[in-house]
């Protein structure tokens, strides 16, 4: 995984293993005692966000950056650049800014957990590939995987994270300049929620139950309580909820979704998702 190796603007015995590849890379003379030449940061407005600018020198190391994140990058370049050359590295000129605002990983710890400590790993490995976001799915029909205070239930006898766990995840993140996105799952594939409360169930007595009733007021007291928790864990601007994958079969049996569309003077099952979303 980590031997991508870019073709970049220099020899090819001095091809440069940093991933993913500096936006330029200059080549100068001499060498850089990266042990102990004199080590420098500035900030310049004029570098775009999360960018940076790294010069190795004979007599020193400088980084050059318009924000934090961007010197962060910039060390973890150098970091790269000390795993291939070791103590002296030739000196060089390096411009790097971002293509993408959003670089993103997810991991499915529904389906398959990953105790605090792994999560932690793979945000210290994101962070070496320069990702800033961690897309975390926490929760779908196989298991819930977040401490509700409201509803302990969803993770009784299962494990999970507590929200210190969360807390200390985050920490981390915020250190290493990664925003994580928590996944909430609804309408679907809630399977685990309607096992521990089969009230927020759709009447009818549905045979293959994974969708909460857009019909009860108890699917929405539910939801908002468990969203009002994770929006006070996580500081995100986005939470994401899946929300386009639902059976609308089980809404179409159901008495109380039936009733709810007459209500709200829809014409098609569809309009339900709208509406819960």
């Amino acid at each position: 995984m980590l031997v991508l190796l870019g073709l970049l603007s220099c020899s090819p015995r001095e091809q440069l293993m940093v991933i993913p590849r500096p936006a330029s890379v200059q080549m100068l003379r001499g060498r850089c005692d990266l042990n102990n030449a004199p080590f420098y940061e500035s900030k310049d407005a004029s570098i775009p966000p999360e960018g940076y600018l790294l010069e190795l020198g004979k007599n020193r190391i400088h980084i050059s950056s318009s924000d934090d994140a961007g010197a962060f990058y910039a060390r973890v370049t150098l970091y790269h650049i000390c795993r291939q050359y070791g103590a002296e590295a030739p000196a060089m000129r390096i411009v790097d800014s971002p293509r993408f605002s959003y670089r993103g990983a997810h991991i499915d710890v529904s389906r398959h957990f990953f105790d605090k400590d792994v999560i932690c790993k793979q945000l210290r490995m994101f962070a070496s590939l320069k990702l800033n976001r961690f897309h975390w799915h926490l929760t779908d029909g196989t298991g819930w995987r977040l401490q509700i205070d409201a509803y302990p239930e969803l993770t009784a006898g299962i494990p999970h994270y507590t929200k210190e766990d969360v807390r200390e995840v985050l920490a981390l993140a915020d250190s290493l300049h990664i925003t994580v996105i928590p996944e909430i799952e609804m309408f679907g594939h809630s399977e685990e929620v309607l096992a521990v409360y089969p009230e927020l169930r759709c009447g009818g007595n549905p045979e293959h139950p994974s969708e909460y009733c857009i019909g009860s007021e108890k699917t929405f007291e539910f939801l908002e309580t468990v969203l009002g928790e994770v929006i006070d864990l996580f500081p995100s601007e986005y939470i994401h909820i899946g929300g386009d994958e639902a059976n609308m079969a089980v809404w179409e049996a159901c008495p109380r979704c039936q009733a709810r569309m007459k209500a709200e003077g829809m014409a098609e099952v569809r309009q339900l998702q709208s509406y819960g979303i």
